[in-house]
């Protein structure tokens, strides 16, 4: 299954919400910037340290370590907002012994071993 991974970033001198997925039945990251009501002038340490939740429809909560509060981060046009960039890359293979079959299914790589296919 895939999980939604969610972050921060300053896109087109915009904060952005960045939310990442893998695809279902490729091995690619999908990678979604959401545009938000907020300034873009965020230090790069405080970009890597921010814990981002979704709050509700087009309303994300967001915790930046040493702040000690909690703020929301608003799209720009709420459930309606789309997103100013769409990125997709390759996700590699993973390093396996030389022998070992491995294959993506359902979002993730997996190997085979003496137990049947496992998580890689």
């Amino acid at each position: 299954m895939t999980t939604e991974r969610l972050s921060l970033a300053v896109e087109q001198g915009r904060l952005c919400v960045v939310s990442e997925t893998t695809d279902y039945f490729q091995p690619e990251l999908h990678r979604l910037y959401w545009p938000t009501n907020n300034g873009g002038d965020w230090t790069a340490e405080a970009l890597a340290t921010a814990q981002v939740h979704r709050a509700a429809v087009g309303v994300y909560s967001c915790k930046v370590e040493g702040c000690g509060y909690r703020f929301d981060l608003v799209l720009t046009n709420g459930g309606r907002t789309l997103p100013i960039k769409a990125d997709k890359e390759p996700l590699p293979a993973p390093k396996v012994r030389k022998g070992t079959e491995t294959r993506y299914r359902n979002g993730q790589w997996e190997k085979y071993t003496a137990k049947g296919w496992k998580v890689a």
